[in-house]
C-alpha cells in the first residue's frame, strides 16, 4: 500500500493588483500614492527594457494562475491542480517583475541590499 503525502505550501504569496489599493486609503494618501504608482511604472518599464522577452513570457505564459494571487476561485483551481491542501500566505503580489503591492511589498525588494548591510543581520 502506498502512503500519501499532505502538501502545504509555505511560501504563497497574494494580494491585490496595486492599483485596487487606492480605495482604502486616506484621501492624504492619494498624491504620495499615485507618485508612487508612476514612479513604480518607470521602474517596470526600466525592468522591460533590460528584460523584454523574459518578463513577458512569464507573465504571458502564467496569466490565468497569476490571477490566483487576488482570484480565491482561481488560486483554489492553481492548489488543486498543484495538489496542495494547504498554504501560508504572504502579503504581496507579483515578485517575479518588482510590482510587488503595497502597503506589503514596499521597502522588501530583494535585489535592493548590499552584501555590507547582509552581513549585519548574519551576526
Amino acid at each position: 500500500m502506498s502512503e500519501r503525502y499532505l502538501v502545504i505550501s509555505s511560501d504563497c504569496h497574494a494580494g491585490l493588483p496595486c492599483e485596487q489599493y487606492r480605495p482604502y486609503l486616506d484621501p492624504a494618501c492619494l498624491g504620495p500614492f499615485d507618485d508612487f504608482l508612476a514612479e513604480r511604472e518607470a521602474n517596470r518599464d526600466q525592468a522591460l527594457a533590460l528584460n523584454y522577452d523574459y518578463i513577458t513570457d512569464w507573465e504571458t505564459t502564467n496569466e490565468e494562475g497569476l490571477r490566483g494571487a487576488f482570484d480565491s476561485e482561481q488560486r483554489e483551481k492553481e492548489l488543486d491542480a498543484d495538489g496542495v491542501s494547504g498554504e501560508v500566505l504572504f502579503a504581496d503580489a507579483d515578485a517575479i517583475t518588482g510590482m510587488e503591492s503595497p502597503p506589503f511589498g514596499a521597502g522588501l525588494r530583494s535585489g535592493s541590499r548590499s552584501p555590507k548591510q547582509d552581513l549585519k543581520f548574519q551576526r
